[in-house]
């Protein structure tokens, strides 16, 4: 698979705030994301289990749904990092 370069012109913050809430919340895998959109981009490394910590992923993602006003997202991130904080502790 070839990754596409991206040029900061052509960044579409959305896109990438979005995916990043899709493979958190378990409504995609990282790869039916990149099935839709080869050039997909997250906040981070979604090829590596992601631990959730104090102002990580989850709380970026969380504070910008809510100045979007998108509050149903910003629950189903906070429930997602409660169950993923949890599992990681098993």
């Amino acid at each position: 698979m070839k990754l596409k370069q991206y040029n900061i012109e052509d960044f579409d913050e959305y896109s990438c705030m979005y995916n990043s809430y899709l493979v958190l919340t378990g409504k995609f895998t990282f790869k039916e994301v990149l099935e839709r959109d080869e050039g997909a981009a997250f906040i981070f490394n979604p090829t590596k289990h992601h631990v959730p910590l104090p102002d990580d992923a989850y709380d970026i993602l969380t504070d910008y749904f809510e100045e979007l006003e998108e509050y149903e997202m910003c629950a189903e991130l906070r429930s997602a990092k409660s169950l993923a904080s949890v599992m990681t502790l098993i």
